[in-house]
């Protein structure tokens, strides 16, 4: 949680997370401070570094270790394929 216990507030601009959030939706963020707590099929935001008015919603898919492998459309964790929600 941020300092005053409140989240962050976005509002989903795009569609790249179909099925999973909708343009339009509206979310709350509760800030992580220790990644090592981020899991396998988390959605995260990230800041884009040189623009911080820039967020990015994304899924982790890996984690440190695990190889990553995109064939065909379907993606490949540590040579199994991931079933994606």
């Amino acid at each position: 949680m941020g300092p005053d216990g409140s989240g962050l507030f976005y509002i989903i601009p795009t569609g790249s997370m179909d099925d999973t959030l909708l343009v339009g939706d509206h979310i709350v963020v509760l800030p992580v401070w220790d990644s090592s707590s981020v899991e396998r099929m988390d959605i995260v935001v990230l800041v884009y570094p040189i623009d911080a008015s820039q967020v990015f919603i994304k899924r982790v898919v890996g984690r440190p270790g695990d190889r990553i492998r995109m064939v065909d459309k379907q993606l490949f964790v540590n040579g199994e394929p991931l079933e994606e929600p």
